[in-house]
């Protein structure tokens, strides 16, 4: 299960944790396993988004996922 802190954390690149958060996702897609997200985790990350940053500071484009 992934929780708000490394959702958040991969987005915003001035993160303390982006690097780990990087390494995660990275790690859980060359393993092909599953991250688990609830709705509530979703939610939470999206009001912590809009909360904390400015919304065009956080928007990755897909095609800018692999490059991350």
């Amino acid at each position: 299960m992934v929780d708000t802190s490394a959702i958040y954390a991969l987005l915003d690149k001035s993160d303390a944790n982006h690097n780990d958060a990087v390494k995660l996702l990275k790690t859980i897609a060359m393993e092909k396993k599953d991250a688990i997200l609830t709705n509530f985790i979703v939610a939470e990350t999206h009001a912590l988004i809009f909360v904390e940053k400015m919304a065009s500071d956080l928007f990755i484009l897909p095609d800018t996922i692999n490059m991350i």
